[in-house]
């Protein structure tokens, strides 16, 4: 399946060495080139997102606590646009907004559900 992550930006590292890492050798191909390219300009780095969501079947979406307080901005844009486009949406953390319980949407509290389900 081609996967596209989503998380606050602050969590890239994470996404670069540990998620993944563990998605590919699941045999799944990671294809939010964000994780792991570097660009400065924001219209630029948008429109490779876009073309990524665009070829992505899922968007896994790694959130923060409730009431975290700084909520991010581009990872809800980013599962809206997933959703709107019928992908299925995947969130790992808490239901940090009122749409991660939409029923489509598959939640685990961490990576373990995560990996699991993916196998």
């Amino acid at each position: 399946m081609k996967i596209y992550l989503s998380c606050k930006f602050s969590k890239r590292s994470m996404m670069k060495k540990i998620v993944r890492p563990v998605i590919q050798e699941l045999g799944h191909e990671v294809v939010s080139r964000w994780v792991w390219q570097d660009d400065d300009s924001g219209r630029v780095a948008a429109g490779i997102c876009i073309e990524d969501l665009n070829q992505s079947e899922a968007l896994i979406l790694f959130t923060d606590p409730i009431g975290s307080m700084n909520p991010g901005g581009g990872r809800w844009f980013e599962a809206g646009y997933a959703h709107a486009q019928n992908k299925k949406l995947i969130v790992v953390g808490s239901r940090e907004c009122v749409f991660c319980w939409l029923p489509s949407v598959v939640q685990f509290e961490d990576l373990h559900g995560l990996v699991e389900y993916l196998r």
